[in-house]
């Protein structure tokens, strides 16, 4: 989509205040085949946020329409830096999580074991962090290459903001299932620890240090304390199912945003 950048610079300059400094979002939000962009006016020596306004190249002034645009562009910037900052997720370091796994498929392949369960649960616990993340990363990417089409075409939708914002709570839950399961399950490592002698071919094939840092006093608290942070918006029960849970997320998220749009709808200069 052409942009004509002095057109949009010269709209926004309309309601600029003394000498702030002014910058317009590159890309448009569409209504009925009119493209709004959002502007936004910061001072000029210490770059604090004055104000906004949302200028169209064709002129409308619909106060109703304007409103909702705002809010179409303020939800999409918070939208998308909660998935940029997503980009840590992506890069978890497993490699003690790994070299346990390694152990314990070999420990399932080659020993006699009278508490087989154990580590076979303990083993499913490890290989489902590992596809967990894998299909976190693959959300991500997805979400990603949503925001890089968007930045290239020059403009977004209300779908693509939809889409967007459906990656927060699926993003947040896929971190939740990793971490619960591992939490409910930490006893088996324990075990597991404590039982290593009494193994016969494959107790020499993995680093005691290693083994014993997946135990319960060395990643109880941790987990506790992870698990807290990332449910610190939402109360999560014993009886929650994990789509009661996405649930709970995808209403906390759309709710905080409507909460940001009303408290920044007072910097508006546009409509009055």
């Amino acid at each position: 989509m052409n942009v004509d950048k002095k057109r949009h610079l010269e709209l926004g300059k309309i309601h600029k205040k003394g000498f702030e400094k002014i910058e317009v979002n590159p890309y448009a939000y569409f209504i009925d085949d009119t493209p709004y962009y959002f502007v936004l006016y910061k001072s000029r020596f210490i770059g604090t946020e004055r104000g906004y306004a949302i200028i169209s190249p064709e002129q409308h002034e619909d106060k109703n329409v304007k409103r909702e645009v705002f809010a179409a562009h303020i939800k999409y910037a918070i939208t998308t830096n909660n998935i940029e900052d997503g980009l840590d997720r992506t890069r978890v370091e497993l490699t003690s999580h790994e070299k346990v796994k390694v152990h314990l498929e070999n420990i399932l392949s080659i020993e006699q074991l009278k508490n087989r369960d154990v580590y076979k649960r303990a083993f499913e616990t490890l290989e489902l962090m590992f596809t967990l993340q894998e299909e976190f990363n693959e959300q991500w990417n997805e979400a990603q290459r949503r925001i890089d089409d968007i930045n290239k075409k020059g403009f977004f939708s209300e779908d693509d903001l939809e889409e967007l914002m459906s990656y927060i709570p699926t993003f947040n839950l896929i971190q939740y299932k990793q971490l619960h399961k591992r939490y409910i399950n930490r006893e088996d490592f324990d075990f597991i620890y404590e039982n290593r002698n009494h193994l016969k071919q494959s107790k020499s094939l993995i680093d005691i240090k290693i083994l014993k840092s997946m135990t319960s006093p060395y990643v109880k608290q941790e987990l506790e304390n992870l698990l807290k942070k990332l449910t610190k918006n939402i109360v999560v029960t014993s009886f929650d199912t994990y789509d009661s849970i996405h649930q709970k997320w995808e209403d906390t998220f759309k709710r905080g945003l409507e909460n940001r749009v009303e408290k920044e709808i007072e910097l508006l200069r546009n409509p009055c």
